[in-house]
């Protein structure tokens, strides 16, 4: 419980801004605020998580074994290609979505 009271203010005492979402407790929801910035943050950590994920699943996972920082960042550079490339080839498959369902 004490945990990440700690890194928040550690964080804050660096000069970073903490991302870590609020817990509520209980006889102590979280106000309207607190969720919504719990919210927010789910949204930027699930995209990012998603790409790590599939790192893992479909490329050998996030670590790199190769010498030197040269061959490293070429292999992380083409792991991010790969992910590119699938995503857009999965943007291109979808149907567009129709103005007219709007109105």
């Amino acid at each position: 419980m004490g945990r990440p009271t700690t890194a928040i203010k550690t964080t804050s005492v660096i000069g970073f801004e903490p991302h870590i979402n609020e817990r509520a407790y209980r006889n102590r929801p979280l106000t309207e605020e607190q969720r919504t910035a719990n919210r927010e943050r789910s949204k930027t950590r699930a995209k990012v998580e998603h790409v790590f994920g599939g790192f893992v699943t479909s490329m050998g996972g996030k670590a790199v074994r190769s010498i030197g920082l040269a061959r490293a960042q070429t292999q992380l550079g083409l792991k991010k290609l790969v992910h590119n490339l699938k995503r857009l080839v999965s943007l291109e498959t979808q149907p567009a979505a129709s103005v007219d369902m709007a109105g």
